[in-house]
């Protein structure tokens, strides 16, 4: 897979650094296009989309103070852009084309984020988003759920803080699942000419019936990439516990996974270790469903 077109999700003013970086990351590697999209957060957005009986509850004088703050955090967020397109040297574009030189375009959208990305998220090879911060509106998990489980694109959820590498040292956590492997075959992209370390984490369940850890390693053979296997139990932690401790003891700058629902039927309802790293992983993470 060639990484041609990023769409850049600027949901949070936490994560917009880490996202424009981790962004700007990727598409430096492909000559990519970074399409940056900023999401305000306004009351009769969200009340158009589904939030029935908001407007009951917020008076003018409300409204106006909730878009006034709207309007800071897209004026913080386009400040970001600019210093983004002015340290990377991208080009801007707003027309497709094929080009040697990474370029970046930007545009606010007044919607229901969540929305947005499940309406615009299929047209790109990527999706970059920030990792949850736990807000009150619950925006940002709604926009990441919408992302992975919407879009049928793999999803890179970034950390409140820049990454400094991202790629170099891979886990990926092998479950025998489509999930896993969806996530995994997409990662190739970025593993193949950056990664130096590629750790399988094969955490022993029993419940799926999926290829094993040896035959994914043979395939990365196959790409001419090494890699080892660890095998684990659970123990007395969770999965997602294992995947993020993992990780950090290798120093990992990326972890590859397959992402999981509880339920289709409802929003906020991620399956266990699908949330717990999400809310948790202090690395880029690489999900796919």
């Amino acid at each position: 897979m060639t990484t041609r077109s990023i769409l850049a999700l600027l949901i949070e003013p936490e994560t917009d650094a880490s996202v424009l970086h981790a962004a700007g990351t990727i598409a430096r590697q492909f000559s990519a296009h970074v399409a940056v999209t900023h999401v305000r957060e306004r009351p009769r957005a969200i009340a158009a989309m589904g939030y029935e009986g908001i407007h009951a509850y917020v008076s003018h004088d409300l409204e106006a103070e909730h878009i006034e703050r709207a309007n800071e955090i897209e004026a913080s967020s386009r400040a970001r852009f600019d210093a983004f397109v002015e340290e990377t040297g991208f080009e801007i574009r707003t027309q497709a084309g094929h080009s040697d030189h990474p370029s970046v375009s930007w545009e606010a959208v007044d919607e229901f984020g969540p929305d947005v990305v499940a309406r615009r998220g299929g047209a790109y090879d990527m999706i970059v988003v920030g990792r949850p911060l736990g807000g009150s509106s619950n925006l940002d998990l709604l926009s990441v759920e919408s992302a992975i489980f919407s879009t049928g694109r793999p999803v890179l959820v970034t950390p409140p803080t820049p990454p400094e590498s991202i790629g170099e040292t891979v886990l990926v956590g092998w479950n025998r699942s489509g999930p896993a492997a969806r996530a995994f075959h997409a990662a190739k992209a970025l593993l193949l000419e950056r990664s130096k370390k590629v750790r399988l984490l094969s955490v022993t369940t029993g419940a799926k019936q999926g290829p094993s850890a040896e035959s994914i390693r043979e395939n990365l053979a196959w790409h001419g990439i090494d890699a080892e296997i660890r095998d684990l139990s659970p123990d007395y932690r969770s999965i997602g516990e294992v995947l993020l401790a993992e990780a950090s003891a290798i120093g990992a700058d990326l972890l590859v996974m397959g992402a999981f629902s509880r339920s289709r039927l409802r929003q906020l309802i991620l399956g266990g270790v699908t949330q717990h790293v999400l809310t948790r992983a202090e690395m880029p993470v690489f999900m796919a469903h």
